[in-house]
């Protein structure tokens, strides 16, 4: 089976799993003939070109995908040095893009986990090379050694506690460190365009602004409408009382004309 489906312009398979949030199918695809999808973006009609991570900014519950798809070079270069490609940023994490949804929440979650992951590596690469800080009651002042140096020689075994630490490396450690130098940048710019984007089409503010006050003058009319049933029906009461009791005491001047 064709994992691919090149010939489709809109619901490509690795575009519908990471729409629907299926991160195990994003995988196997990705095992399967289908790792160049994860840049690919639909294309029909006048539609905005979309990739499969715009799709994930849709839900917060889709977080765990779109951090695999930016680990498997979503955002880079066409190459394997791990480069992030600014444009491609630009495009997949612009919140007012058409049916984007980058929301800025998400913008800076995406910004928390690629810092709180840059610094778990760090942690790793010092406790590794026994850079550990001394006892507070050393008498000397001369570096610890790490206690997995005996292991070095090893094979895999720095790779099995980074794994285990879940520290990244190799090429995702660099899309990583790119990220938390990139986006920094990147979102101010985004920020910037946001402005003159909501006034660019005056129609469509002019027309939220009607709607908004249709929507003020019916609630009034309830509200209204409300009030003097509310009114008359305490009118009503209070006339009947004085007509069974022969007690006045209650009845106004209005209250009685009704």
């Amino acid at each position: 089976a064709d994992t691919r489906d090149v010939d489709v312009d809109f619901w490509f398979p690795m575009y519908t799993a990471a729409v629907f949030g299926r991160l195990d199918m994003c995988k196997w695809l990705f095992g399967h003939g289908a790792a160049k999808d994860v840049k690919r973006r639909t294309c029909i009609g006048e539609h905005a070109a979309r990739s499969p991570l715009c799709s994930t900014f849709q839900s917060n519950a889709k977080q765990h995908v779109s951090k695999w798809l930016i680990l498997s070079g979503a955002l880079c270069k066409d190459d394997e040095s791990g480069n992030l490609d600014i444009e491609i940023m630009r495009q997949d994490l612009d919140p007012e893009h058409p049916n984007r949804h980058g929301h800025v929440k998400e913008r800076e979650a995406l910004l928390e986990w690629a810092n709180d992951l840059h610094r778990t590596r760090t942690s790793f690469l010092l406790f590794l090379s026994g850079a550990l800080p001394p006892p507070e009651d050393a008498s000397s002042t001369r570096r610890a050694i790490s206690h997995v140096q005996p292991l070095d020689g090893e094979p895999g075994i720095r790779k099995l506690i980074g794994d285990y630490d879940g520290s990244v490396c190799g090429r995702q450690a660099r899309i990583v460190r790119k990220l938390t130098e990139l986006l920094p940048e990147v979102f101010p710019e985004l920020d910037a365009k946001q402005a003159p984007r909501s006034m660019a089409n005056p129609r469509s503010l002019a027309e939220s602004l009607r709607i908004m006050s249709e929507s003020v003058a019916e609630l009034n009319a309830q509200v209204t409408a409300q009030s003097t049933a509310e009114s008359s029906l305490g009118s009503t009461h209070r006339y009947l009382y004085a007509m069974v009791t022969g007690d006045d005491t209650y009845m106004s001047d209005e209250n009685v004309a009704r």
